[in-house]
């Protein structure tokens, strides 16, 4: 399968998502498909330096398609003020057969805007869904989510629909609560 390694600089702003998202084509711009492969996504100091995060990787095998995240969270805790990013393509029927596919270099800067939004929402101790919304429309994947009842480190793992969203973590108690939004 032939794949170009790609060369890519990231910005990350500190407490703020990080998304990337990767379509790997052949010379002809065709997609080419994942299936029988995994991604693996590092940010160190320098190459073969001090682990920064690991993003969460979720990948479409039939389209390409390769989705890397951090989580608001995630981005807070850096330290470093640049680094490196590498993603590799590993065949998981031969563990030996990886390649990459990016890699470039990582400026990490402070935050510049705050985005927070609180809602009234319904917990139900649990579970992770919060329901009763009143509009998820300027709401993100990946924002932090806080509240009385609201499992302690959750964020936006889907929007669901107009008025719902899901966590990651299940709250810890069963109420209509003002909830609070935030990246």
């Amino acid at each position: 399968m032939p794949i170009n390694d790609i060369l890519y600089n990231v910005e990350i702003y500190r407490g703020s998502l990080f998304p990337l998202t990767i379509t790997l084509t052949d010379d002809n711009d065709v997609a080419v498909s994942l299936t029988g492969y995994a991604v693996y996504c590092e940010i160190r100091t320098q190459p073969g330096g001090e682990l920064l995060a690991t993003p969460s990787v979720v990948i479409t095998p039939a389209s390409g398609l390769i989705y890397i995240c951090l989580t608001p969270a995630q981005t807070k805790e850096f330290g470093a003020a640049k680094g490196v990013i590498d993603v590799l393509l590993v065949e998981i029927a031969d563990l030996t057969n990886v390649r990459p596919i990016l890699r470039g270099d990582v400026a990490v800067f402070p935050q510049i805007t705050a985005i927070t939004k609180t809602l009234s929402g319904t917990t139900v101790s649990g579970a992770k869904t919060i329901t009763g919304l009143v509009a998820t429309g300027a709401l993100v994947i990946g924002m932090a989510i806080t509240g009385t009842g609201i499992g302690a480190g959750s964020v936006i793992a889907t929007i669901d629909s107009p008025t719902q969203v899901t966590g990651t973590v299940n709250s810890t108690a069963s109420a209509t609560v003002s909830v609070t939004f935030s990246l």
